[in-house]
C-alpha cells in the first residue's frame, strides 16, 4: 500500500478505510474480516493468516475450511477447535497435535477416531492413507 497522510486519511469514510486497509493485507474474496492476512474467502475472520474458507475464527495460521476455531495452525475441516495444531476433521478439540477425525479431546497427541496412537504408529497410518489419496 503507497504512503498515506492523516490528512487524506481524515477525508476517507470509515468503509474507505476498510477497503485500503484490507487491500493492504491481500486477502481475496473475505467478508467482514478483521486484521487478517493473504486470506481467501473467508467470513467474519479476526487475526488469521493464510486461511482460506474459514468462518469466524480467531488467530488461526494456515487452515482451510476451518469453523470457529481459534488459535490453530495447519488445520483443514475443523469445527470449534482451539490451540490444535496440523488437525483435521476435528470437531471441539482443545490443545490437540496431529489428530484427524476427533470429537473433544484435550491436550492429546497422534490421535485418529479419538483413539491414541504412537507417533511412529500415526506416521504410518498416514502416509498409508496418503499413498492411497
Amino acid at each position: 500500500m503507497a504512503e498515506i497522510t492523516k490528512e487524506e486519511i481524515l477525508k476517507l469514510s470509515i468503509k474507505e478505510i476498510k477497503e485500503k486497509f484490507k487491500s493492504f493485507k491481500s486477502c481475496k474474496e473475505c467478508t467482514d474480516c478483521n486484521a487478517c492476512m493473504n486470506c481467501n474467502e473467508c467470513t467474519d475472520c479476526i487475526d488469521c493468516t493464510n486461511c482460506s474458507d474459514c468462518t469466524e475464527c480467531y488467530d488461526c495460521t494456515n487452515c482451510s475450511d476451518c469453523t470457529e476455531c481459534y488459535d490453530c495452525t495447519n488445520c483443514s475441516d475443523c469445527t470449534g477447535c482451539d490451540d490444535c495444531t496440523n488437525c483435521s476433521d476435528c470437531t471441539g478439540c482443545d490443545d490437540c497435535t496431529d489428530c484427524i477425525y476427533c470429537t473433544r479431546k484435550k491436550d492429546v497427541k497422534y490421535c485418529i477416531l479419538n483413539i491414541q496412537f504412537t507417533k511412529e504408529e500415526y506416521i504410518q497410518k498416514i502416509n498409508a492413507k496418503n499413498k492411497w489419496n
